[in-house]
């Protein structure tokens, strides 16, 4: 279909130095993608509505050069998310009409290397407070055989205030140069230039970043010491599982990263979408705190719990208890999620049984507790969705199985698709006349973000519901 010139780049415009697609890292080796926890099917997808998360971001490379016909129908794609943040790669020549449709505002530096990375956000929800451009590489001269400059980089940040939970965040959209022959490996002064950005960026609220970052979230390349050092934490930390983002031989090198969402965001699932470009898009759905200063101490232990007494009967409080970690808090606070898991472990009786499922085990209270029941005769059983066994997991493994006292099994595609729906990390103790009695689920693996970040953990009794639960985890169990 023509358009009119207005509506879409000239075709001459497309020809020119537009910035090209990103080259496969050479360090990338094809990962064992996970599509545990909360990687949505597409079934999953269709169902995930406004209502069903607080905020949506997406991040989209949309490939230059590409037509402009091809563009369109994947800015198209990107808006059918119903996306409430958006990070753009390679649109440097793109209309801002089609980036920033009706309801959107977009902002970026105009200009063939300033211009490739814009942010937009939805106008009802956001308002700005502040925005800029920031180099974050400037290697000058071209790669042999190249037309542009593939080391000159910029990226467009955007401090906005989140009406809806009055809050303040910054969004920041990057692209990282590839590893180009004849050319210097400039990803890891990159991303330090990326993290001085974030890190400034923090001190007024939660930075979410999104990119083409041109590393494999699991090679060598990645500089996940450097993401570290400016609290960046992707979602596929956060979530405990990655997946390939394109036509890359099955790498993963789009990101979105999130740094300080304590108090404010929850990440809940993300999902790759495809495009015509050779990324695909990237989604990551949130839950979103009302507003408030995000300090507020967690609710105390209401009564039935027994914090006190880990021997005690485990029955009483019916209802289920949910309680939030603070990690602003004293150290009470930071470990509740870890006490509560620990307390109905150190509960279990002898001749009981200990089931554990997670997205990730490395607390080593949490491991220690389990060694103890495995001790004094508890039948433990541990199922991981870890891509390669922890620490903890691998002597929970050794001990368990050389002592005939239980398992620890790793969850396989069957045992994935089961499981799915189910919380992060669950914990279901049954007593020695074969009952379960209590059932402990938490929103994130059992690693020390449930410290560092705002966890809900839930405590539940009902005996239909912990059944229902137990009976779950067995069906995991046996489909691996």
């Amino acid at each position: 279909m023509l358009l009119s010139p207005h509506r879409l780049v000239a075709g001459p415009l497309l020809a020119l130095g537009l910035l090209v697609a990103a080259t496969v890292p050479t360090a990338v080796a094809a990962p064992g993608a996970s599509s545990a926890g909360a990687v949505s099917t597409a079934g999953d997808r269709a169902k995930a509505k406004r209502s069903d998360a607080d905020l949506t971001v997406v991040q989209a490379n949309l490939q230059s050069p590409q037509s402009a016909d091809g563009f369109q129908k994947d800015a198209r794609t990107v808006f059918a998310q119903d996306p409430d943040l958006i990070t753009f790669n390679e649109v440097a020549f793109r209309y801002d009409m089609f980036l920033a449709p009706d309801g959107y505002e977009v902002w970026r530096t105009p200009g063939q290397y300033t211009g490739a990375s814009p942010v937009a956000w939805r106008t009802s929800r956001f308002s700005v407070v502040d925005k800029g451009t920031r180099q974050i590489s400037n290697y000058k001269p071209r790669p042999p055989g190249k037309k542009t400059r593939l080391g000159m980089r910029y990226a467009n940040w955007v401090t906005l205030t989140d009406r809806q939970a009055d809050r303040r965040l910054s969004l920041v959209s990057a692209h990282v140069p590839p590893a180009t022959k004849g050319m210097p490996d400039l990803r890891r002064a990159t991303a330090k230039r990326i993290a001085n950005l974030v890190t400034d960026l923090g001190r007024s609220g939660p930075v979410i970043v999104g990119g083409d970052f041109n590393m494999h979230y699991r090679a060598s390349a990645y500089t996940g010491d450097v993401f570290a050092g400016a609290g960046m934490r992707p979602t596929y930390e956060i979530l405990g599982n990655h997946f390939p983002t394109g036509d890359h031989r099955g790498a993963t090198i789009d990101y979105l990263f999130v740094r300080g969402e304590q108090g404010y965001l929850t990440a809940r699932r993300h999902f790759p979408v495809e495009l015509r470009s050779d990324h695909d898009a990237v989604v990551a759905q949130f839950d979103v705190a009302g507003g408030g200063s995000g300090n507020e101490p967690p609710p105390s232990d209401p009564p039935g719990e027994n914090p006190g007494d880990p021997g005690g009967d485990p029955g009483g409080n019916p209802g289920g208890t949910h309680l939030q970690s603070d990690p602003n808090g004293d150290a009470a606070a930071r470990r509740v999620v870890v006490d509560k898991f620990v307390e109905r472990i150190d509960a279990a009786r002898p001749g009981g049984v200990v089931e554990v499922a997670t997205t990730g085990l490395t607390l080593t209270a949490v491991g220690a507790a389990i060694r103890r029941a495995q001790a004094r005769g508890v039948w433990v059983r541990l199922l991981t969705r870890s891509a390669r066994l922890t620490a903890v997991e691998n002597r929970l493994k050794g001990i368990l199985e050389s002592e005939k006292s239980g398992a620890v099994r790793q969850c396989g595609d069957a045992c994935k698709q089961s499981l799915r729906g189910e919380a992060k990390s669950l914990l279901v103790v049954t007593s020695p006349d074969t009952v379960p009695r209590v059932r402990v689920t938490t929103t994130r693996r059992l690693d020390t973000v449930v410290r560092e970040y705002r966890t809900v953990v839930s405590i539940n009794r009902d005996q239909a519901t912990v059944r229902s639960t137990a009976e779950a985890f067995t069906r995991s169990w046996r489909a691996r």
